[in-house]
């Protein structure tokens, strides 16, 4: 099986602000968060497990 997730494709940046001030001083910080994100993942078996035949139990040979 594929499988195939996205996250905040548009807009895939964010800008942030902050100001800060005192009587001394003035601050003000300008920030960018990159959130942009893509998941591509899969799974697969090796074989097929029948009931009934010994040794091809998820469980191994648990007695």
């Amino acid at each position: 099986m594929i499988s195939l997730s996205a996250n905040n494709l548009f807009p895939p940046q964010r800008r942030s602000f902050t100001e800060a001030d005192g009587p001394a001083f003035y601050q003000l910080q300008e920030s960018w968060i990159f959130t942009r994100r893509i998941i591509l993942s899969f799974n697969y078996r090796f074989g097929k497990v029948k009931p009934g035949d010994p040794g091809k139990t998820r469980g191994g040979n648990v007695k």
